[in-house]
């Protein structure tokens, strides 16, 4: 049974640090990054990408060995180095901070682990297969990317438009809750929101009429 929790955490303008300068680190970095977080990277040796990402001045970069209070102030720690023994002290130190971590390729050291995630614009969808099966996660993946293409951000919009007028014209959360509801799952109007005439018209449009038709539909 998968007991982890599921959580999406915010971490624009939080430290996070990452030990390691190798591929699997610059992964990690470049994750952290799309999240807004501010990134200090340690490590012996840095593979040219890091030195082009603190060149722009987005992570700071230590290049020289792990030393005890490297991780203090962090938010989450990452430790991609194949050091054992440097994993094990990494580990240990944000557990007596209480720091969340993730030890890269050793799960009983991780306070967190990372899924196969899909994005599209707002929608972010995480899946996790408790390390059972990992390569199951990524096929699950490709197969929502395949089912929610980029087609959908204008329908995500629209949604959104939608609900901030329903919560202003609507005082009952019941009926809100119904009125949104009728439109996510009306299949024809999902297919229609996919098109060109659609997706060119979805931020014209008056929202306050919508609503009004889907009062009479509902």
């Amino acid at each position: 049974m998968n007991t982890l929790f599921p959580i999406f955490l915010k971490l624009n303008n939080q430290l996070c640090t990452v030990v390691g300068g190798g591929q699997i680190a610059a992964r990690k970095i470049s994750g952290l990054l799309e999240c807004q977080a501010v990134v200090r990277v340690i490590a012996s040796a840095a593979i040219p990408a890091l030195h082009q990402l603190h060149q722009e001045q987005k992570i700071e970069l230590h290049e020289r060995a792990y030393q005890p209070g490297d991780i203090q102030d962090s938010v989450l720690v990452v430790a991609a180095t194949n050091d054992d023994k440097l994993n094990t002290r990494i580990a240990q130190e944000c557990a007596q901070e209480r720091i969340l971590c993730n030890i890269v390729d050793t799960p009983d050291l991780c306070s967190f682990y990372y899924g196969s995630v899909y994005t599209c614009g707002d929608l972010k969808i995480a899946i996790s297969t408790n390390g059972a099966a990992p390569a199951f996660g990524k096929k699950i993946q490709a197969e929502l990317a395949e089912r929610y293409p980029e087609t959908l951000l204008p329908y995500m919009r629209y949604l959104q438009h939608m609900r901030a007028i329903v919560k202003e014209k609507i005082a009952s959360p019941a009926q809100r809750q119904k009125i949104l509801e009728t439109i996510v799952h009306d299949t024809e109007f999902f297919a229609r929101a996919q098109g060109p005439e659609f997706q060119d018209a979805v931020d014209a449009l008056d929202y306050a009429k919508e609503l009004e038709t889907w009062l009479e539909i509902h």
